[in-house]
């Protein structure tokens, strides 16, 4: 039988080793990428935040919604409005 515990000590070794290059290399990781709550989406866009939920529940922005949570990525959002 195998051990229970080898798997997550594999994948938490993988994870260890994604942010120690991650730390290494800062510069990899693009400022576009950043990611928003629906005040900062709101502000970015210059929108009201019942905007912003009423434009997700149209699905005319793009999303992520995690755990019950509302984001988005600032570039994304850019892209998005600057192809409308």
């Amino acid at each position: 039988m195998d051990n229970p515990f080898e798997h997550i000590n594999e994948r938490l070794s993988a994870i260890e080793n994604i942010l120690q290059d991650i730390k290494n290399n800062p510069s990899a990781s693009s400022e576009s990428d950043q990611l928003l709550n629906v005040g900062d989406a709101a502000k970015l866009l210059s929108l009201s935040k019942v905007s912003i939920y009423r434009k997700v529940s149209e699905r005319s922005i793009p999303f992520h919604k995690l755990s019950g949570r509302l984001y988005f990525l600032e570039d994304e959002l850019i892209k998005h409005v600057k192809e409308k």
